[in-house]
């Protein structure tokens, strides 16, 4: 009888123990914000701290778009366009955002700039066919915005902004999911959880495991090919990609392609490249450089990546052909690549 009693006690215990093992899964979570859909994935043996880290990346991006965004009438952005010749000082955030932009406007010689809101606007890229803007218009814009219009000046710790004149007004949309997607990166990384990826349309940020250990698998978008819609495949190294394409907003007039990446320069969109992706240790960054690099013509966009070390590329010339940069093994492994 005591026998028993010790093996069914022992039973138990083995059924105890195996019920209150805690198993390493992924668990999804997807939401709107920044005009996009945002998805997060997490790896973690706790379905409470999953769902609790979910509501905080919720927060962040909700958060940055609140100061960060052009068209949301309650921004701190909004607010600025309306008046940009009025003086605002900025918070901490969005200090960051217009610093990381000053930076990455000046080493890329203008081809980023922040302050051609205006000439998108001009362009109407979210109305569907139409024609060409006037080549008046289009120039007269292009000499009015220029990010060397924006005032910066330092009150103690606090950056004030204004504009040098009306034209001067903020978009931010070729870098802020990139920091929000960073941010949200940086604070799960902060709480423990064992890897995580996060895809605001399209820009990611990958850190750490899946459960069986392996590294978060995605694919670049091919830029024609609906029906095979995947040109590569690839896994992600602890980074951040962002890509950008002639085919996310664009319209066609005279069967001539328009998409709503500008040169600056010019203020028409360049033809001499379909996408460009990039792979670095900063969100924000790389979103911003495949902004840059878009807007460029083959030949500076192609010198700039042989000369790039702290960045990996993936680029797509107008005839579909793969230009890999010679440090992207840094940032991905198992790389594929489909034919059409």
């Amino acid at each position: 009888m005591k026998q028993k009693i010790i093996i069914s006690l022992f039973s138990i215990l083995i059924l105890f123990n195996s019920c209150s093992k805690k198993v390493l899964k992924v668990y999804k979570y997807s939401f709107p914000s920044m005009s996009t859909t945002v998805t997060v994935l997490i790896t973690t043996d706790d379905s409470l701290k999953a769902n609790s880290s979910f509501k905080i990346i919720e927060n962040i991006f909700n958060y940055i778009n609140s100061i960060a965004s052009d068209y949301d009438s309650n921004s701190v952005l909004f607010k600025f366009n309306q008046n940009p010749l009025t003086e605002l000082c900025i918070g901490k955030e969005l200090k960051e955002i217009i610093l990381l932009s000053d930076s990455v406007n000046t080493i890329t010689k203008g081809y980023f700039d922040p302050t051609i809101k205006l000439l998108k606007q001009l362009w109407k890229f979210d109305t569907g066919s139409h024609p060409v803007p006037s080549s008046d218009s289009i120039k007269m814009l292009v000499e009015l915005c220029d990010w060397k219009r924006l005032n910066m000046i330092y009150k103690k710790d606090s950056l004030c902004i204004s504009g040098k004149n009306e034209y001067t007004k903020l978009d931010f949309g070729g870098i802020a999911k990139g920091y929000a997607i960073q941010a949200g990166i940086d604070t799960l990384k902060k709480s423990g959880i064992k890897g995580a990826l996060i895809d605001a349309g399209g820009d990611i940020g990958a850190f750490g495991f899946k459960p069986e250990r392996t590294l978060w698998k995605i694919g670049l978008k091919h830029p024609r090919n609906n029906k095979n819609n995947i040109l590569a495949a690839f896994e992600l190294k602890n980074c951040f990609v962002a890509t950008s394409g002639d085919y996310e907003q664009f319209f066609e007039w005279n069967g001539v392609r328009y998409h709503h990446i500008l040169n600056p320069f010019t203020g028409y969109p360049s033809k001499d490249l379909v996408s460009v992706s990039v792979f670095s240790n900063s969100g924000a960054i790389s979103d911003a450089l495949a902004t840059a690099l878009l807007a460029m013509d083959e030949k500076s966009a192609l010198d700039w990546i042989n000369k790039d070390n702290y960045s990996g590329f993936i680029i797509i010339d107008k005839n579909l052909k793969i230009i890999k940069s010679k440090n992207l093994n840094s940032f991905v492994s198992s790389l594929q690549i489909f034919s059409d």
